[in-house]
């Protein structure tokens, strides 16, 4: 049974978490970008989101049926259904189980985030310590995967291990396929063609480019149907200003910077810990 990444995505673009309701949010930070928290609750401490402004904001359409309390969304030939105070959603006609039931909330159907999202494959991790809420988003979902080229793309990123000791060098491998039926060719704005940055709570320290030269003239990228091509780097673990990075969590992300849409990306979580 097919889960839709996009569902994953919307349910975790709005993620937070906090104490109490006066208490300020956390940074939530999706496939290594920051993006806003709010309108978010804790009940029996599971984080709540708005289901309805999450799905419309990543261009699903939403259903109510008040009678029924039981909202349907809707996005190309996706279907979820989520019932206040039923214990599971339906995915495609899957049932996931919820530990929390949807609830009304001010007027407002909120749904537990961390539940659906890993239900639908995304992965979510709580960092007390910088008051950080982390959501990987499987690569279907990732941040420019809207449509149109991108949807005919399957980006991957990979490293050599999740966790290193200060100093190692940490490969990085990106790889795109044409997981179309048809020949697709990226068009890119100079001869950087791929790209490769390094996180930290959101923040970039290390991006591959920094101080490299580049043809600048339009270049080309075909893709055959099935085709794959492979981009490689090794990050030595030092920021754009040749210093040591801090020991810590860091995003590391793989770019193609390709012109007409926002540029595609794919991402990971690995950790860097003393020698």
């Amino acid at each position: 049974m097919r889960y839709p990444g996009w569902f994953a995505a919307l349910l975790s673009l709005s993620i937070a978490t906090g104490a109490a309701a006066q208490r300020a949010l956390p940074r939530v930070v999706v496939n290594g970008r920051v993006v806003p928290a709010a309108g978010a609750r804790i009940v029996a401490g599971r984080t709540l989101l708005p289901l309805r402004t999450t799905a419309e904001v990543a261009g699903g359409q939403v259903a109510w049926d008040p009678q029924a309390r039981r909202a349907t969304i809707l996005r190309g030939d996706d279907r979820v259904v989520v019932t206040v105070g039923r214990s599971r959603i339906l995915v495609n006609e899957r049932p996931v189980p919820i530990d929390v039931p949807p609830q009304i909330i001010e007027g407002r159907m909120m749904v537990p985030a961390r539940a659906v999202a890993e239900g639908l494959g995304a992965s979510v991790a709580w960092e007390p310590g910088t008051r950080t809420v982390r959501v990987q988003i499987p690569e279907a979902a990732v941040a420019g995967f809207r449509g149109g080229l991108a949807a005919r793309l399957a980006l991957s990123l990979r490293t050599s291990r999740e966790t290193y000791r200060a100093g190692a060098p940490v490969e990085i491998t990106l790889q795109v396929r044409n997981r179309s039926d048809r020949p697709l060719q990226l068009q890119f704005s100079s001869g950087r063609q791929h790209d490769f940055v390094a996180l930290r709570d959101g923040r970039e320290v290390w991006r591959w480019s920094h101080d490299r030269v580049f043809t600048q003239a339009l270049t080309r990228l075909p893709l055959q149907p099935g085709e794959t091509r492979t981009f490689t780097a090794t990050w030595d673990q030092r920021d754009n200003a040749g210093n040591p990075v801090a020991l810590g969590s860091y995003t590391v992300v793989g770019i193609l910077p390709h012109t007409g849409e926002e540029a595609l990306r794919a991402s990971r979580e690995i950790r860097i810990v003393a020698e």
